[in-house]
């Protein structure tokens, strides 16, 4: 992803003057587009034309899915699904039921008993699993936000990389090693994604084959020059309509 992720904005889209293309912040005094219908290549070459300086109202499916083009949803898919899963219900139910009644039979539970006793050893090589998620917590109203497509990087003594992968549109990685304990220590994680500060994390104290970490990313305020309004709720519209009803009686 080329493109940062704005800064969250704590002023009120409902609150500002319209404009041709969007309305404008009685804060700053800079132009904020609509860009709720925009799709993400749109949103990139507006960015790319004014030097990402471009602050604007997007909607939450789109913040959520920064990077790419939000997943469009198929009614006729959803039908389908749905009636796949009473169906796949129904089978899994019957399979239960004959699955309980073979599991019970001597020579069904005499053949598992056997092939747990007789199979080879599988842990040969030892493996190092570490899972966790990437987050921010958003200036202004204190929000937690997972991040997706962070990298996380695994690196060597020499700084070398090791091993890499990126979270997850839930902010969640996990990346698994073949190696001894011993040999990890010498290594460390480093977490990085383009408008934050990277984050380097030492492995020198592990100690167990599974480590969960919670890592918290914090916006490079050199790097980040554009913020972002989320496109008020149905609800939030008609009690601004209401009270402006009222405000004009008085």
């Amino acid at each position: 992803m080329s493109l940062p992720k704005p800064r969250f904005c704590n002023e009120e889209w409902l609150d500002m003057k319209p404009t041709d293309d969007g309305r404008l912040c009685g804060q700053c005094q800079k132009n904020i587009f609509d860009l709720t219908k925009h799709s993400w290549k749109e949103i990139e070459e507006l960015q790319a034309e004014n030097n990402n300086s471009l602050c604007g109202m997007y909607h939450p499916k789109q913040l959520k899915y920064w990077g790419q083009e939000v997943p469009k949803t198929n009614f006729v898919h959803k039908s389908v699904l749905a009636a796949s899963l009473v169906f796949g219900l129904g089978t899994l139910s019957s399979q239960e039921s004959y699955a309980q009644i073979a599991d019970n039979s001597p020579l069904i539970q005499d053949s598992l008993s056997n092939s747990k006793v007789n199979s080879p050893l599988q842990d040969t090589i030892p493996q190092v699993v570490l899972e966790g998620e990437v987050r921010t917590i958003i200036k202004g109203n204190q929000k937690i936000e997972k991040l997706p497509y962070v990298n996380v990087v695994l690196k060597n003594a020499e700084h070398k990389v090791v091993k890499g992968v990126t979270t997850d549109l839930d902010g969640n990685f996990r990346m698994v090693l073949d190696m001894e304990l011993d040999t990890l220590k010498k290594y460390a994680l480093e977490i990085s994604y383009i408008g934050y500060g990277t984050k380097r994390i030492p492995l020198s104290e592990l100690t167990n084959t599974t480590l969960y970490l919670t890592v918290d990313l914090k916006e490079s305020v050199e790097l980040m020059n554009t913020f972002y309004l989320e496109k008020p709720s149905k609800m939030k519209k008609i009690g601004r309509g209401i009270k402006n009803v009222f405000k004009k009686k008085e």
